[in-house]
């Protein structure tokens, strides 16, 4: 039940923040959602099935002086950091949510023109995957997320500098890099469109492409990559785009241009949700690692679906709710499908614990 409480009193919120608030009651909204988000998986307690696999990692920090195959070096050695000051486990939990988490709400606040709206479809899309299970990779998403800054103005040693660092932390960072290049230049539509397009062809037809296989027989791994890749080479489940995420890159190819917003920015972010779209398809033969790269990409959902509703409710103030209204029942079944499919792995989700209990 926690989990749609929350749900409904972002919605709720969302419905004011349409408007433009004022200053300090704009940041009283940012600071309260934050917290409640923040808490919510910072504070929660074994109901995921990467909980205990972390807390492993950290307990055994201690006696290892060198990093793990498995496990990133920035990682590693902050867990050991935490563990030498004598800190519980839960700090670890705790302050990967504060990393993960005020990076991407501080750029809805941003960018979003309704940044209760953007949280809530985050909320309902990766919140769960990432913040509450796969801490690590939701810290390096979130430093790419905060190293788009440099992308927008063009800034390519210090973005490098960024996804390094992330893959510190998540080494499928190191495979957003040459993003830098593509994703800044304002494509035609039609060649947006033909790249979905063919992207779809390949997803329902479940035309698998080597590119993997490829790339490896020219370019070195470094070592703490290495173990991550053969287990990523494990998983030769074919990964499918889903029909929505097809969808939504031709709606939002189709907007691009057609609201009052920043046009480059915006730009960006359709080529960022686009080559997700693209990349999952390239990495199609390993499940893992393409269900990996795609959040890198689709957390862009969160804004470019306010765009939307901009655009197809612009004329009309209650055809703006009515479609609030729509999107939080289509999120609501999203988030209720998600949970259900979670809690349907093992004795995960239901109910929502605390760590102390």
């Amino acid at each position: 039940m926690i989990y749609f409480i929350i749900f409904f009193f972002i919605a709720f919120l969302s419905l004011f923040t349409q408007a433009k608030l004022p200053g300090n009651l704009s940041f009283l909204v940012f600071f309260l959602v934050s917290l409640i988000l923040i808490c919510f998986a910072g504070f929660r307690g074994d109901i995921e099935g990467d909980y205990e696999s972390y807390k492993d990692i950290f307990q055994q920090s201690i006696n290892r002086y060198s990093v793990d195959a498995n496990i990133e070096p920035a990682y590693f050695y902050f867990n050991k950091l935490v563990l030498y000051i004598g800190l519980p486990f839960q700090v670890i939990v705790f302050l990967m949510a504060v990393f993960s988490l005020l990076p991407k709400f501080y750029f809805f606040k941003k960018h979003s023109t309704n940044f209760a709206l953007s949280v809530l479809i985050y909320y309902s899309t990766a919140y769960f995957i990432f913040d509450f299970i796969q801490i690590r990779q939701a810290v390096s998403i979130a430093i790419f997320i905060f190293a788009l800054k440099f992308v927008y103005k063009r800034k390519f040693w210090p973005y490098f500098f960024c996804m390094i660092a992330a893959a510190q932390i998540h080494v499928s960072a190191l495979l957003i890099i040459p993003c830098y290049f593509f994703v800044n230049f304002k494509y035609s539509k039609t060649v947006l469109y033909i790249i979905v397009g063919i992207c779809a062809f390949i997803n329902i037809f479940q035309i698998t492409v080597p590119l993997v296989s490829f790339l490896l027989s020219f370019i070195p791994i470094p070592g703490f990559a290495d173990a991550k890749l053969a287990f990523y080479q494990s998983s030769t489940d074919f990964s499918i785009v889903s029909i929505k995420q097809l969808v939504l890159a031709v709606l939002f190819i189709f907007i691009r241009g057609k609201i009052d917003s920043d046009d480059k920015l915006n730009n960006i972010l359709v080529n960022l949700f686009v080559t997700g779209v693209l990349l999952t398809t390239c990495f199609n033969g390993m499940s893992e690692l393409a269900f990996r790269i795609k959040w890198y990409f689709f957390w862009t959902e969160a804004i470019l679906m306010i765009n939307v509703i901009q655009f197809i409710s612009r004329h009309s103030l209650t055809f703006i709710y009515l479609s609030y209204i729509c999107l939080f029942i289509f999120y609501a079944v999203s988030v209720s499908s998600m949970l259900n499919e979670f809690a349907s792995r093992g004795p995960y989700i239901f109910p929502y614990k605390l760590f102390f209990q």
